[in-house]
């Protein structure tokens, strides 16, 4: 819910589409939803990870528009001598033929605390810890397109007694939101129902259409 990263995600990634049936124009917004959170730790004497881009889980082609932004949050401060990591700035635009070179690259060296927004386009890779002493810790959430499928089930990973507990933004963002015009329902219904209802059986079936 961090308002620069959830701001970006919105911006980027919630466009209007809109598809014909015989009464007309329907237009919808595209949902978001989160697709992995995860942690991940450079320790001394690692090398650098290979650069890469984290759409390929989504078969995307480049240029072409973004699947998932991601926010990169150093729970230690980040150093290029640490495994800081490195991000080649414009290569979001580039096509996939082209490939990343490691001068290419540049250190995402932050204080701990910081955040750095990335589109899921991007060339990065983490960096070589080979000098200090130092463990370099990242804490990753992304989020994608609801129509697409999440990098980490996130139906499996959270139980559903702590969902219930989040705020109902956070619940939607977690899957439990219809993805117009069809993705994700319960027996047509919208998934939030399975945070209130214990037997979803007893749910009827409506048309989405209407």
């Amino acid at each position: 819910m961090q308002p620069q990263f959830l701001g970006s995600c919105e911006q980027i990634l919630a466009d209007d589409f809109s598809y014909p049936v015989t009464t007309g124009i329907t237009t919808v917004r595209t949902t978001l939803q989160v697709s992995v959170t995860q942690a991940i730790q450079i320790w001394p004497g690692q090398g650098a990870q290979p650069l890469h881009r984290d759409d390929y889980l989504h078969h995307r082609y480049h240029p072409g528009p973004d699947s998932q932004v991601r926010v990169l949050y150093a729970a230690t401060d980040f150093t290029a001598q640490n495994g800081a990591t490195l991000v080649v700035p414009g290569s979001h635009l580039w096509d996939d033929v082209r490939r990343p070179r490691l001068d290419e690259a540049l250190p995402a060296v932050m204080r701990r605390g910081s955040g750095l927004i990335y589109l899921g386009s991007t060339y990065h890779g983490g960096g070589q810890n080979s000098t200090t002493d130092q463990l370099r810790t990242a804490v990753i959430i992304s989020l994608t397109r609801g129509y697409l499928r999440q990098e980490e089930n996130q139906y499996l990973v959270v139980p559903l007694d702590i969902v219930r507990r989040y705020p109902p933004r956070i619940q939607q963002l977690l899957g439990y939101a219809l993805s117009p015009p069809f993705c994700g329902w319960i027996e047509m219904c919208d998934p939030s129902v399975a945070l209130t209802e214990t037997d979803i059986s007893i749910l009827g079936a409506r048309d989405l259409l209407t």
